[in-house]
């Protein structure tokens, strides 16, 4: 059980970091501008 219990944290860790450098990545290349682009349905590529 002790194994189970590290393997669950681990992937928790993970996770976490995960979520974390995404909203860094997402600050960093400006959240608004992100959402817009989503929102619009549009790629980078299609903007001028």
């Amino acid at each position: 059980m002790e194994i189970k219990n590290i393997v669950d944290q681990s992937v928790t860790v993970t996770r976490v970091q995960t979520l974390h450098t995404v909203g860094r990545l997402l600050e960093s290349f400006g959240c608004t501008r992100i959402l817009q682009l989503t929102i619009n349905g549009k790629g980078a590529d299609n903007e001028q």
